[in-house]
């Protein structure tokens, strides 16, 4: 019996790899959006691997230190341990947010620590920081908008939508710091 089930784990197995590779196949052809998570997921993973020491799995065991250290060993710690996406950014967010539900909400979050540290200094710890920190996606971006138009309303806007950081300059260098420069710097 328990060659049987050895043998349908296997099986199982070298069947999931070949369905792995038939999609990065797929989507070398396609080039999706989703064919990029799931190839950013395998590097992920298979970083995890070639980290592994001993009984240590390398970068989520830097996660699990850095969400102990922050949140403690409690619910938080656990749900952080779950969600976050590196220890860097989680110990970005316990300093920008503390380590209450803002800071959580701030490391389960797809941000970087970069675009953490940059909203925060931008525009603070309170909502404004924590909505730039949920939808920024670049810090040269949120630092740039932020010099171009200030951390209110405007550099928020811009800070969200805004793709490129010397885009950002450029607009603001020739249609100056108000709607026109913005409407530059937002266009897609």
């Amino acid at each position: 019996m328990k060659k049987v089930l050895l043998l349908g784990l296997m099986f199982l197995a070298t069947t999931a790899l070949a369905d792995a590779d038939e999609v990065l196949n797929e989507c070398r052809i396609t080039c999706s959006s989703r064919c990029k998570e799931f190839a950013e997921s395998i590097i992920a993973k298979a970083q995890d691997v070639l980290d592994c020491q001993g009984g240590e799995s390398g970068r989520h065991s830097d996660i699990i230190q850095a969400c102990v250290s922050g949140f403690g060993n409690g619910s938080f710690g656990q749900e952080c341990t779950r969600n976050a996406k590196s220890a860097e950014t989680v110990r970005a967010c316990v300093s920008g947010f503390g380590n209450g539900s803002a800071g959580l909400r701030c490391a389960t979050s797809d941000a970087d620590a970069d675009v953490v540290s940059a909203c925060v200094s931008g525009f603070g710890n309170g909502s404004s920081g924590m909505s730039c920190v949920t939808d920024a996606r670049n810090s040269d971006v949120v630092r740039a908008c932020i010099s171009g138009f200030g951390n209110g309303s405007s550099g928020m806007t811009c800070a969200k939508e805004a793709r490129d950081a010397q885009v950002v300059r450029n607009c603001v260098s020739g249609f100056g710091n108000g709607s026109a420069g913005l409407s530059c710097a937002t266009r897609n």
